[in-house]
């Protein structure tokens, strides 16, 4: 009796849980936001953009939907996503916020890129979503540009200028990994 226990026991605990996951409800997928601490205003170090995301209130950051999207949570691997709380004066000059809420995508420089505001004092998660999609689109598009200017430039016998484009792309290996592949073969070519 004792010997067929655990067994019974497993194969009751996955079928709850294949019944739970069949009621069509997708599990919900955090977005790893992380709280700005005031005096911590520099630019997450390998994020090429960083997403600052300003809610109204403490009520709307429990509450909203950026809090569960699989888009955002899979551009996380490349964008930092940080939460910006509304009484930091210096960050949100910085950012240049007037209205809440409201998303702010800068590169890594701390340079705005991209802002999208509310709505009726909503933020709008299609919308986020889009803006996000776009700049890793425009970066993508960027690092092809790179790509051909820095060919162009080896071929015309311009090595110091084809190495300085080529290590641009080379350094954008999470947003271009294939472009960034060929940025480090080239180099490989080049340096030979």
């Amino acid at each position: 009796m004792r010997r067929w226990t655990v067994p019974i026991a497993a194969i009751s605990l996955l079928l709850t849980g294949a019944s739970a996951l069949a009621d069509g409800e997708p599990a919900a997928v955090l977005v790893p936001w992380k709280l700005l601490v005031h005096d911590a205003h520099e630019v997450p170090g390998d994020a090429a953009l960083v997403l600052y995301w300003v809610p109204a209130s403490p009520d709307e950051l429990r509450h909203a939907a950026l809090l569960a999207s699989a888009e955002l949570v899979a551009a996380s691997h490349c964008v930092a996503m940080r939460v910006v709380r509304s009484d930091d004066a210096e960050m949100l000059e910085r950012l240049d916020v007037e209205q809440l809420p409201v998303a702010v995508l800068a590169d890594g420089d701390g340079h705005v890129v991209a802002r999208i505001e509310s709505r009726n004092g909503v933020l709008g998660l299609a919308d986020v979503e889009s803006m996000v999609r776009k700049a890793l689109e425009r970066q993508r598009a960027a690092a092809e540009e790179a790509l051909d200017d820095a060919a162009k430039h080896a071929d015309a016998g311009e090595r110091d200028a084809a190495v300085v484009l080529y290590e641009r792309v080379a350094k954008q290996r999470c947003i271009c990994p294939r472009q960034a592949r060929d940025a480090q073969r080239a180099l490989r070519k080049i340096r030979q």
